[in-house]
């Protein structure tokens, strides 16, 4: 064959078409209809007004009119003023908020009727490597100072124009990865008037509160036009090789090297797609992993489910006192005593942090109890540590039936709640409301 001869030619069509449609995508990802949460105007979000009189302030709060969230903070002249404000509650626990990461600013559409020339706006970021369930200012406080005067009537902030508070940072012990903005589980968005109100009266009326941010990212758009062109590109060496098979024995060789090549790359994807499944320190399921797999689950009157959710006892304290890689190895040998004492089709994951999350399937109501304390007595037996003095691990556990008029969001609802009953009771025990076997 002579160096002339172009063995597989690209049709010119072809490449005329995914250029066009290449410029297409670079410059039309602006005009992508953004991602979009509404937080307000929501009568069953939950909402409440405070205000500093309950500390020895001098500022009440009222509500003008609930409905429309509008407020009015009245402050006392004789009295020192600390705060007043306005809450939005995204989380009934404080604990399991949102994720609004993927968004990249906040709308909120307001009307301000006071002399103080600045306000606040806030959220709280719940993160148990800072935040404890009995401590509201333990979640990280994040800030976004205004003028009242850029508000006209609408503010748009960016996310990344928020910072964390000096106070919080200054009352806490932060280590330095947590001491910058966290949006992953916001359980609490709010607006405060100041720290510092002028005698007399301030309102706050705030008509709407939006959460905007694109579908996709400009720079993961950008990879998914170079990922295109680089499939394009591909496909193009495979039928080139194909040509080459067909024109001499030592094009064969070639082929057979791009099509191991490819299985090669057929069993990468494979394996990240599995990693991505996996929680990397104990080998279970991760949340992602466990969500692919409930695809297959689904309870009905044949195959009665449950839901056990088990945390942990103390694990911060385990963490503190012996060091986060003993920590790691409790978490290992946890799902280890898991993974030994499920049934086969039972599913066992890592829902986070210390939490763990077992699906049961075709398991009697009243074998629950007997299943979850099963669980936690073996945990509670297994030997940890022994290197040094001995360490005691226990865990809480609150287990249900999946029903068959419930989601599976709606059990692992009931399954939390029985949690923190196990935990209110002392920990170390398992709390569930089916009937149970003696």
């Amino acid at each position: 064959m002579s160096p002339q001869r172009v063995p597989l030619t690209f049709p010119r069509w072809l490449l005329l078409a995914s250029l066009l449609l290449t410029l297409a995508a670079l410059f039309g990802h602006q005009y992508i209809p953004l991602r979009t949460l509404d937080l307000l105007p929501d009568t069953d979000a939950t909402r409440f007004i405070y205000a500093d009189s309950d500390a020895g302030g001098g500022t009440r709060v009222e509500w003008l009119d609930f409905e429309k969230n509008s407020m009015r903070c009245t402050r006392e002249a004789d009295k020192p003023s600390l705060y007043c404000g306005f809450n939005l509650a995204l989380s009934d626990n404080f604990i399991d908020g949102i994720d609004i990461s993927e968004y990249d600013h906040l709308k909120i559409s307001m009307v301000v009727n006071s002399i103080n020339p600045r306000l606040s706006i806030f959220m709280r970021n719940y993160n148990p490597a800072y935040s404890t369930p009995d401590d509201g200012n333990s979640a990280q406080y994040i800030i976004f100072n205004v003028r009242v005067e850029d508000i006209n009537p609408e503010l748009v902030i960016g996310l990344d124009e928020f910072r964390v508070a000096d106070w919080w940072l200054e009352a806490r012990e932060i280590q330095r990865e947590y001491t910058k903005p966290e949006f992953n589980n916001i359980t609490l968005i709010g607006a405060n008037l100041g720290s510092d109100l002028a005698p007399g009266d301030h309102e706050l009326e705030i008509r709407q509160m939006r959460l905007q941010g694109p579908w996709v990212s400009a720079e993961r758009w950008y990879q998914l036009v170079i990922g295109v062109w680089l499939i394009i590109g591909f496909g193009y060496v495979l039928l080139q090789s194909a040509h080459y098979a067909n024109q001499a024995k030592g094009s064969e060789r070639r082929y057979q090297w791009l099509k191991s090549r490819h299985q090669q790359l057929r069993h990468q994807a494979e394996n990240l797609k599995d990693m991505a499944q996996r929680d990397k320190l104990t080998g279970l399921l991760n949340r992602h992993g466990l969500e692919l797999s409930l695809e297959a689950y689904a309870p009905d009157s044949g195959t009665p489910m449950a839901i056990l959710l088990l945390d942990i006892d103390h694990f911060k304290r385990i963490n503190d006192r012996r060091g986060h890689d003993q920590g790691d190895k409790v978490l290992i040998q946890v799902a280890t005593v898991l993974t030994q004492n499920i049934r086969s089709g039972d599913l066992v994951a890592r829902w986070g942090g210390e939490e763990f999350l077992i699906v049961a399937e075709n398991i009697a109501p009243h074998e629950i109890y007997g299943l979850a304390e099963k669980i936690r007595t073996q945990i509670f037996a297994t030997e940890y540590d022994a290197s040094q003095s001995p360490l005691v691990v226990s865990a809480s556990v609150g287990a249900v039936q999946w029903r068959t008029d419930e989601s599976f969001e709606q059990s692992l609802h009931r399954a939390d709640e029985h949690l923190y009953q196990a935990k209110a009771l002392g920990r170390n025990c398992s709390v569930t409301d089916q009937p149970r076997q003696d």
